[in-house]
C-alpha cells in the first residue's frame, strides 16, 4: 500500500501492486480526516495497519488502513486554548489536545505500534495509540516547532527544528530537552538522523545551509555545506581549509 496526503484534504490509499504491474495508480480508498487539510501522515511500521494524520488545524487522527471509510479509531481535537507565557510548560489542559495550528511532526516510535509523536506550536507530544485521550509526555520547547525526526533505533530521541534558529534534542525516555544545536543563521526547516546508532544528525534551513551534527557533542555543527556559496562559479564540495568555493566547512 502507498498512503498519500493530498492538498484537497483527503488521505488516499493506492494499490502498489497495480502501480508496479500496470504503470498506473488505482485508488483503493480515501477519506477526509481533517476539514482544514492534512499536513502530515505516518503509517505504523510494525504491522502497517494504522495511519496517523496531522491536520492544518492542529488535530490528530488514527485511521485503519484497511477501512479508511469507517470512523477514525481516535480523534484528538486541536488546541484552541490561548498560548501561555514563553517560560511555561504545556498546561494540564493541553495534554488531551493536539496543537495550535499546523501539525509539523507526526511519527511512530521505531519498532513500536503503540507510541507516536506529534509536534506543532511550541510542543512535542508523545501519545499512546491504545489510549490517546491524553498525551503521555508533553515537552514545551519555547519556540515554534518547524520540523522533527526520531532516531532510527533505541534509545529513542527526537530532534526538533525550531523557529529561533536552533535544533533541540529531546530524550523521550525522560521527556526533556537535553541539548541544543546552534549554528543556523535563519530557522532550520528540515532535520534527519543518520544510520541507527551513528548519533549523526543533519539539518537544513532558510539560511541555505546543510549542517551535520554529532548529537552527543551538541553545541556546534561538525560540517557546514553551503551549496550557494559561489553561485557564479560553483565548485565540487570541499572540506574546510581547501581552496575553492569553500562550500563544505568544518
Amino acid at each position: 500500500w502507498v498512503a498519500l496526503a493530498c492538498s484537497h484534504m483527503k488521505v488516499e490509499i493506492d494499490d502498489l501492486v497495480h502501480w508496479q504491474a500496470l504503470d498506473e495508480v488505482s485508488l483503493a480508498q480515501s477519506c477526509e480526516p481533517h476539514k482544514a487539510g492534512v499536513s502530515k501522515i505516518a503509517v505504523e511500521r510494525r504491522r502497517g495497519n494504522i495511519v496517523l494524520t496531522g491536520g492544518n488545524d492542529g488535530g490528530l487522527c488514527l485511521l485503519d488502513v484497511r477501512a479508511l471509510a469507517e470512523p477514525a479509531r481516535a480523534v484528538v481535537k486541536p488546541c484552541l486554548l490561548a498560548a501561555g507565557p514563553q517560560e511555561a510548560n504545556c498546561s494540564a489542559d493541553e495534554l488531551g489536545l493536539g496543537h495550535r495550528g499546523r501539525v509539523e511532526v507526526a511519527s511512530w516510535l521505531p519498532e513500536d505500534d503503540r507510541l507516536f509523536v506529534s509536534g506543532g506550536d511550541r510542543c512535542l507530544k508523545v501519545w499512546d495509540a491504545s489510549a490517546p485521550g491524553q498525551s503521555v509526555i508533553a515537552v514545551d520547547l519555547r519556540s515554534s516547532v518547524l520540523a522533527g525526526a526520531l532516531t532510527k533505533g533505541p534509545p529513542v530521541s527526537a530532534a526538533a527544528a525550531l523557529a529561533d534558529g536552533t535544533v533541540r534534542i529531546v530524550d523521550l525516555r525522560i521527556g526533556r530537552a537535553v541539548s541544543t544545536m546552534q549554528g543556523h543563521t535563519l530557522a532550520p526547516l528540515a532535520v534527519a538522523w543518520g544510520s541507527a546508532g551513528s548519533h549523526r544528525l543533519f539539518s537544513g534551513g532558510l539560511d541555505g545551509t546543510l549542517r551535520a551534527w554529532d548529537a552527543r557533542m551538541g553545541a556546534r555543527s561538525l560540517f557546514l555545506c553551503d551549496p550557494y556559496a559561489n553561485e557564479a562559479n560553483p565548485l565540487p564540495l570541499r572540506r574546510g581549509g581547501e581552496s575553492g568555493a569553500g562550500v563544505l566547512k568544518r
